[in-house]
């Protein structure tokens, strides 16, 4: 059910949830002031209690309302990246409901880059959002994944669909230097030049994301080349030529990486959609910059 802005800031504001758009993916959205509203985004996922939620806001100066302990590069990194598919894990100041955090001493938080999804958080204050798709499954980034997932009657702000495909990067302040939690649609090497210092990656379980499988469709993917032939479709890249006569689902052209996230979750869900039960999927990819983001989601997808 689409809803305009003001139908979406009544909704927040008492209490209610709404499915934004932001530049990554959709979000379920619900009001940090109200922990029914954050409650009921557990519940309508089907979310794990302890998978911490990322706060989105519409400004620095709403996010410095809810960290403390700012190094110096945080600045840095906030006004070269937000708005933008940016997350920083930091220390949350202690009127952080529990139930946003996971009950840890840090908070995820961003600005997204969606200018409908913005003007609402202006107007309602900073909304917690996860991605808005069943827990584990893939993310949305159409509108037909949200009725699939939710029903045909929970409110989505109108607005442009996603245009990434897959989530922000997450970076987290541990032990005096930024370390990378999750990789997404800002790359490492970006992060790097920026700092001019390199980031460490970091297994520590303090993001959505890295505690629990995710992004995984119904079917069974694989991506050993011993177990094709037991295949019963392919997913991979429009230029190469595979040696089964299969249904084929197409990422893209294999030198386009920005298409293939965008093209990931949804063909994810195609394959469901088809009722197939073992799929084979090609990571025959290179390892740096966003192509490193997609092997990380089709690998979490297989696990």
């Amino acid at each position: 059910m689409i809803i305009n802005q003001n139908q979406a800031k009544k909704i927040l504001l008492s209490g209610g949830n709404v499915i934004i758009p932001t530049e990554t993916v959709y979000g379920l959205a619900g009001s940090i002031f109200h922990p029914e509203a954050i409650a009921r985004i557990y519940s309508l996922k089907q979310r794990p209690q302890k998978n911490p939620l990322i706060i989105h806001a519409a400004t620095i100066d709403q996010i410095l309302t809810l960290v403390t302990k700012v190094p110096k590069s945080f600045f840095q990194l906030a006004t070269h990246f937000w708005p933008g598919p940016l997350t920083l894990i930091l220390q949350a100041k202690e009127t952080i409901h529990a139930s946003i955090t996971g009950g840890l001493p840090t908070v995820g938080v961003r600005i997204p880059n969606h200018q409908a999804t913005l003007n609402l958080i202006k107007e309602t204050g900073p909304l917690a959002a996860p991605s808005a798709n069943l827990s584990g499954k893939p993310s949305s980034t159409r509108l037909i994944h949200l009725e699939k997932d939710f029903g045909i009657n929970i409110p989505i702000l109108e607005g442009y669909s996603p245009t990434h495909g897959v989530e922000s990067t997450i970076l987290g302040w541990i032990d005096s230097s930024w370390q990378i939690l999750r990789y997404g649609c800002i790359t490492k090497e970006s992060i790097e030049q920026l700092l001019e210092e390199p980031i460490l990656d970091s297994e520590l379980p303090i993001c959505p994301g890295k505690q629990f499988k995710h992004y995984s469709p119904q079917a069974t993917l694989f991506c050993s080349l011993a177990a094709l032939h037991t295949a019963e479709a392919i997913i991979g890249y429009e230029n190469r030529n595979y040696p089964l006569s299969l249904p084929f689902y197409s990422l893209g052209q294999d030198t386009d990486p920005v298409a293939i996230a965008y093209n990931l979750f949804a063909t994810f869900r195609q394959i469901d959609e088809d009722n197939h039960s073992k799929v084979w999927i090609d990571i025959d990819l290179p390892t740096q910059g966003l192509y490193q983001t997609i092997i990380e989601r089709i690998l979490r997808a297989i696990e």
